[in-house]
């Protein structure tokens, strides 16, 4: 598998919940259209049809686009599980004495108040 960042994940991430979204509102609208569909007309029927047809086919769209999707998130959790396993981890905290840490913040707080 070619090396791939993060950032890339997240865009590619980004990208299919943004067609995800459009699709599902182009779903909405086909049910809402199909819910205003008068059967006592003669054409409305076949209209009902063609509507099915469309919504299954968004349906179809909308399962390989979130199929696509997992494999990315699943990509992106190896990505930063390799990542942390990567670097290593620093069990010792360097920090300054407090006397230390007291006597730096006094000469920034004089130097900012010249």
């Amino acid at each position: 598998m070619p090396k791939t960042s993060v950032k890339t994940f997240l865009g590619l991430i980004h990208k299919l919940n943004h067609e995800m979204d459009g699709v599902a509102e182009f779903g909405a609208y086909l049910l809402h259209e199909m819910n205003n569909i008068d059967f006592t007309s003669v054409t409305d029927p076949h209209s009902h049809e063609l509507f099915e047809a469309a919504f299954e086919n968004t349906g179809e769209k909308f399962r390989k686009l979130n199929d696509m999707k997992q494999v990315l998130l699943d990509g992106l959790r190896r990505k930063v599980i390799d990542n942390m396993n990567a670097t290593p981890q620093n069990s010792r905290t360097r920090s300054a004495p407090i006397a230390k840490r007291r006597s730096s913040s006094n000469k920034t707080r004089r130097a900012k108040s010249i």
